[in-house]
């Protein structure tokens, strides 16, 4: 780097990135090379194990007096402040964030993603640009209070719908908020702890299912997300009808994701030849009001495929058509529901 910064003598602004050895942390260093720098914004990654005092370098008077050039350090990351300073940071135990500066203000002012650990959190410093809070452990709405400020939330991720629970009512909590992230398959027991509840600002679900009673879970999320737009759906598509039933159920919905593998082509292959052969088990889709792409893709595996849908909004109709109304869908699945649920009990009492 010496070397070649030297074939630069009226070089003034400088920003790097770079991924090596620790030697580019050293800030001693840095400073013979940059003394007639104007600007000098750099962000170095490495993977090996760096001492505690590596700010010292940094720490001089050069740096902080004469340059004002303020240095953030995070899990093996060295960067320049605030212009590489992190949008994201992860809180948990072993959370390592340290400055230069003396105020953290410039570096926590420009976090708008939060990712949440542990339900033990030391922070002298209260968030308020969070707009995506990721949740990896159950906590309680106090405490995130008093950590953020939750009026800004806009995108939620949790492991359970159960964790859900303890942020009620999200209107009030969460205002702002309108896509909600699911990490773990949503069962029928889930269902029967929330189902009284409704999220009608959420728009946006990224969600799956287990599969057993998944019928009855399906007709519990019409009612819990009636509002929903758009849908990520996680779990493995296993036939047309479950889309159908997604597309037909959510009232709102615009865009749609599922994923499949190659067994779903096999039973499926008249749709996948043309997903226009659609339209005649769906109650909602005609043949101009939507678009639908079948991808190969990686993100579930070398065998599975995207199945992205987008659909028009359509104008009301006064044709009536030989379906069961929603509520009487509804009380079905949830008398089957009942009806298995206590087989099953009757069987394991036996």
């Amino acid at each position: 780097m010496e070397q070649f910064l030297w074939q630069f003598p009226y070089l003034k602004h400088l920003e790097i990135k770079a991924h090596g050895w620790k030697n580019l942390f050293d800030g001693y260093q840095w400073q013979k090379l940059t003394n007639f720098f104007t600007t000098f914004n750099f962000k170095f990654d490495t993977e090996d194990i760096l001492m505690d005092n590596i700010l010292d370098s940094f720490s001089t008077p050069y740096w902080l007096e004469e340059k004002h050039w303020f240095i953030g350090y995070k899990n093996g990351c060295l960067f320049s402040i605030p212009h590489f300073a992190p949008d994201h940071i992860d809180i948990s135990w072993q959370t390592s964030l340290r400055s230069t500066a003396l105020n953290h203000t410039v570096i926590y002012d420009r976090l708008n993603k939060i990712t949440i650990k542990t339900d033990v959190i030391d922070s002298n410093y209260y968030f308020t640009h969070i707009k995506e809070l990721i949740l990896e452990c159950s906590i309680s709405v106090q405490i995130l209070t008093s950590t953020m400020d939750l009026n800004q939330i806009k995108h939620l991720s949790v492991l359970s719908i159960d964790d859900i629970l303890k942020l009620i009512p999200l209107e009030s909590n969460m205002p702002q908020l309108c896509e909600l992230s699911i990490k773990n398959d949503v069962t029928s027991d889930m269902i029967e702890r929330i189902r009284l509840y409704r999220f009608s600002q959420i728009h946006k679900l990224e969600i799956g299912i287990f599969n057993k009673y998944s019928d009855y879970i399906i007709e519990e999320l019409f009612r819990l997300f009636a509002f929903v737009q758009h849908l990520i759906y996680k779990s493995p598509i296993e036939s047309i009808q479950t889309m159908i039933c997604f597309i037909d159920g959510f009232k709102h919905l615009s865009n749609a994701s599922f994923f499949c593998d190659d067994v779903f082509f096999d039973t499926e292959a008249s749709f996948c030849q043309d997903p226009n052969s659609i339209i005649e088990y769906s109650k909602r889709l005609t043949k101009d009001n939507f678009t639908c792409r079948i991808y190969r893709s990686t993100k579930y595996g070398l065998s599975s495929y995207g199945i992205y849908w987008w659909i028009e909004d359509q104008p009301s109709s006064s044709i009536v058509n030989m379906y069961w109304l929603p509520q009487q869908r509804y009380h079905w699945y949830r008398f089957k529901y009942f009806f298995l649920f206590m087989l099953h009990k009757s069987f394991c009492f036996n």
